[in-house]
């Protein structure tokens, strides 16, 4: 009796198509990413050589905002709308430089903090964010 072996089929798949999809994928999310604008704000930290520079005669504000969303200018209970007139005050005639530190409470809204912000950025102020050491 003979026995004969039914003919196996082999599949074979083409890796090429798939390589040439992975191209592409890469080449969608590379320009993707040139194309996504994310928009920052430049805030300039101190540091322990920027301390002594912060020495020079600029005039210097600290903005608090509490978990009320009150404002305050050098702890001066001020109207939000009323910020930027209040800061523009400080500065003496003649000098556009000003250092603001910024303490917001943990709790206040984000909105509030970049309203804050884009203020000290639009007059190119320096600004520092006041923080808690974390236990």
């Amino acid at each position: 009796m003979s026995l004969q072996g039914r003919k196996k089929i082999e599949v074979q798949g083409g890796m090429s198509s798939m390589t040439d999809l992975v191209f592409l994928l890469l080449i969608f999310f590379i320009v993707l990413s040139l194309f996504a604008n994310t928009q920052q704000m430049q805030v300039d930290l101190p540091s322990t050589k920027e301390a002594q520079k912060a020495a020079t005669p600029n005039a210097q504000a600290t903005v608090s905002i509490d978990k009320d969303t009150k404002y305050y200018v050098n702890r001066k209970l001020i109207p939000a709308e009323n910020l930027e007139k209040e800061l523009l005050n400080i500065l003496p005639t003649g000098t556009n430089k000003m250092n603001v530190v910024l303490v917001v409470d943990r709790t206040v809204a984000t909105q509030e903090t970049v309203y804050a912000l884009s203020i000290i950025k639009k007059h190119q102020w320096t600004v520092a964010l006041s923080t808690q050491q974390k236990n």
